[in-house]
């Protein structure tokens, strides 16, 4: 979009709008400073996207009103908002300002005897969809029964269709379906301009009447979403046993399932106090007979209870075993 700046003296300059918000005002933090004490340090805000480039929001940002003219007039109101398109103007204390939008009609070339226009629902074909224009082709010259054609440049051959025009007479004017379709990578998106010729080679030879339209091809976008798997280990099991433990130790990672402790006795030899070993595979050593009491000395004494220490600590021991590491652990 573009903005024609005109001042009262005569004055002028054009000036290129890439911004989506744009300010104009008469304080240096406006985008476009305009010195006058008729102008609000904030005064106007323009509202411009690519997407929409048919038109523009305009906001009046000050608490005085703003005259409009073109095919937009009145006037807006302090805070209001209005849409403005290709050759509106606004009067701003002792400028005036005219708007300029890329997306709009034209002609390119006159006829003495063929006439047409162009109608449009939007400048703005939507992703994936179709839309019908209308073509106004009438018969300004003197001949009758005149067969016009029309050619259509700038988009691909299956992204468009024209209906067929029927003889005219002098005077007549006929309207003509031309559909453009969006066939998602066709046309390519982004801004453009197609271009109509009107001819009518045997009534008319060597006139043609050429219509040029900016418009805009919405982009489509294409979305993927891929799962991969998440293992414990860099490791991937292939067999379906592995992959099914490797799941099954994700699973008590993450829901913090302890795993199972297993008892263990000890591989060693527990001697009895008479000296003789048994370690469960020999057979067992008689025990004295109750009642009978040996008279053992001090450190035979020391030596019995050293031992029955012992055994009573193995009998506390057990292992837990994990993925991570075996350790012992007392059951106290």
């Amino acid at each position: 979009m573009q903005l024609t700046l005109i001042e009262m003296q005569g004055w002028q300059k054009r000036i290129l709008i890439e911004s989506a918000v744009t300010r104009i005002g008469s304080d240096p933090v406006s985008d476009i400073q305009l010195p006058s004490e008729k102008i609000a340090p904030v005064h106007l805000q323009i509202f411009y996207l690519k997407d929409q480039p048919s038109y523009c929001k305009v906001v009046n940002l000050s608490s005085t009103p703003v005259e409009v003219h073109g095919r937009t007039s009145g006037v807006l109101a302090p805070l209001g908002h209005t849409n403005l398109r290709d050759g509106d103007e606004i009067s701003l204390g002792e400028y005036r300002i005219i708007f300029h939008l890329p997306l709009v009609g034209y002609v390119g070339r006159e006829s003495k005897s063929i006439k047409a226009s162009l109608l449009l629902p939007d400048t703005v074909l939507p992703a994936n969809s179709v839309m019908e224009a209308q073509l106004f082709v009438g018969n300004s010259g003197l001949k009758d029964d005149c067969q016009f054609q029309v050619e259509l440049s700038g988009l691909p051959e299956d992204c468009y269709h024209i209906d067929p025009i029927p003889l005219m007479y002098s005077g007549a004017q006929e309207k003509v379906a031309i559909r453009l379709y969006h066939r998602k990578s066709r046309p390519k998106a982004g801004p453009m301009e197609f271009e109509l010729k009107i001819t009518s080679p045997d009534s008319y030879p060597g006139e043609e009447f050429v219509l040029r339209q900016g418009f805009y091809i919405s982009p489509v976008f294409d979305h993927d979403l891929a799962f991969e798997a998440d293992f414990v280990n860099d490791a991937v099991p292939t067999d379906q046993v592995g992959r099914d433990q490797q799941e099954m130790n994700v699973i008590q990672l993450e829901e913090g399932v302890s795993t199972p402790m297993l008892d263990m006795g000890l591989d060693e030899s527990i001697h009895s106090p008479s000296g003789s070993t048994r370690d469960g595979l020999d057979d067992p050593v008689d025990d004295p007979p109750q009642g009978t009491i040996s008279e053992p000395g001090v450190e035979n004494l020391a030596e019995v209870d050293a031992q029955n220490e012992a055994e009573s600590a193995s009998s506390r021991l057990r292992v837990i075993s994990n993925q991570f590491d075996d350790f012992w652990e007392d059951e106290d």
